[in-house]
């Protein structure tokens, strides 16, 4: 994960209407790159006959080809991204467990860049009307992530990793677009 984040405040102008206008706005922002999850594929079902749940990390499927990735377009049946070739993979036998190396793979990465702009003016006495406007994913940068998932750290794209579902290998939902937020707030 790389994170940078920055701010600046504008000077205080000498000029009465340019001081009133453009002095005190304060500019921060915020970049966020995150490497992709390393991952699993799991058959999807009890393959090996222990009784573990089907989708545990306990039981993974047999790799069959070094290219595994495809070609990233969009299945037109799901409307998902295609990151998994389903036919790089195998079901290990009945009573069998795979032989694929745990976290082999590696995901898709994000990236996301925040931004707000503030200022506050001075009333008279101690009053204060403080002025916020931000917009996250400020340059609707597209993310991909696993239906359901969380998004406090930042979306991760994280594909179907069951080999028996229909949708295995692909992402299935995106991330939130950018969105604008506008605040006033008074002190006194």
């Amino acid at each position: 994960m790389f994170t940078l984040t920055a701010g600046a405040e504008m000077p205080q102008f000498t000029g009465r209407a340019v001081r009133a206008v453009a002095s005190g706005w304060r500019l921060f922002g915020s970049f966020r790159a995150i490497s992709g999850p390393f991952l699993t594929v799991t058959p999807g079902s009890d393959r090996a006959l222990n009784g573990q749940v089907a989708m545990a990390s306990t039981q993974r499927v047999n790799q069959i080809s070094d290219d595994v990735y495809a070609d990233n377009s969009i299945d037109p049946i799901t409307g998902g991204r295609r990151f998994l070739r389903p036919s790089a993979f195998a079901q290990p036998a009945l009573g069998t467990l795979g032989t694929m190396q745990r976290n082999s793979i590696e995901g898709i990465g994000t990236r996301n860049v925040d931004i707000s702009l503030t200022r506050a003016f001075h009333l008279a006495g101690s009053h204060i009307v403080e002025f916020r406007a931000e917009a996250f994913n400020a340059l609707n940068w597209f993310q991909w992530l696993q239906p359901g998932q969380a998004q406090a750290s930042g979306p991760l794209a994280v594909p179907n990793l069951a080999l028996s579902s229909a949708t295995f290998g692909q992402i299935l939902a995106a991330g939130d677009p950018r969105i604008l937020q506008f605040a006033l707030k008074y002190v006194f």
